[in-house]
């Protein structure tokens, strides 16, 4: 019939202040898990009983960046999966409500965790948006200036007798130290994408493959891809 429809039910959790929702998914027929940012947790809820949240699971998700989460059952359980602020990434029994693993995955922030639709692998990615601060860029200016007078004061004191001008010289690099190839800055890609093997007899999960798609920051130019 025409007129404004009213939703079913209200879901509020009355005990703690609620984070903007970015993901809800269905569990059975009467359960919804719901995913925050700006929050430390995710909620559980049983439409059957929506005045109050059943069960919470711990994420730290304190910015506005979006956390994707993912849902399955292994052997009986009813899993839920997912990344935090720090690159840790936990698995909840929803029916039980404790914790089967967690495990750090990746060095910034786990934005997105899904399973494989049949075998035991989750895959993980870690992304953040990052830029330079003003106080870097002014700094970064004030260097490249003071590499281009000496470069001339040089040019001008290592000028032939004749007139002729100087060598070519390689300019220094302003831009700051890099991270030395094969050190853990270098090893850690801000931006990847990682498969696990997950064990659900309780062993640690091992990683397999790894997919990078490193980014440089200064000037917003996607680098290649690797594959290891």
């Amino acid at each position: 019939h025409q007129g404004a429809r009213q939703p079913v039910c209200w879901l509020e959790d009355a005990d703690q202040p609620m984070g903007g929702v970015t993901q809800l998914a269905w569990v059975g027929d009467h359960h919804v898990v719901s995913g925050h940012r700006q929050d430390r947790c995710m909620r559980l809820w049983d439409l059957r009983k929506p005045e109050a949240v059943l069960r919470r699971f711990p994420r730290v998700t304190t910015t506005c960046q979006r956390f994707r989460f993912d849902v399955c059952v292994r052997k009986g359980q009813t899993v839920v999966a997912t990344g935090d602020l720090s690159g840790r990434v936990s698995l909840f029994d929803l029916n039980t409500g404790e914790t089967i693993s967690r495990f750090q995955a990746h060095a910034r922030a786990c934005t997105s965790v899904g399973f494989h639709p049949s075998a035991n692998y989750v895959v993980t990615s870690s992304g953040e948006r990052l830029f330079p601060s003003l106080t870097h860029l002014a700094s970064r200016d004030d260097q490249s200036a003071a590499a281009a007078a000496e470069d001339e004061n040089m040019a001008e004191s290592e000028s032939g007798e004749d007139g002729s001008p100087p060598a070519k010289r390689q300019r220094r690099s302003t831009d700051g130290p890099q991270p030395a190839e094969g050190s853990s800055a270098a090893s850690q890609p801000l931006n990847c994408i990682r498969v696990w093997q997950i064990h659900w007899g309780g062993s640690e999960p091992q990683e397999g493959t790894t997919v990078t798609a490193e980014k440089d920051t200064a000037d917003g130019e996607t680098g290649g891809a690797a594959c290891s």
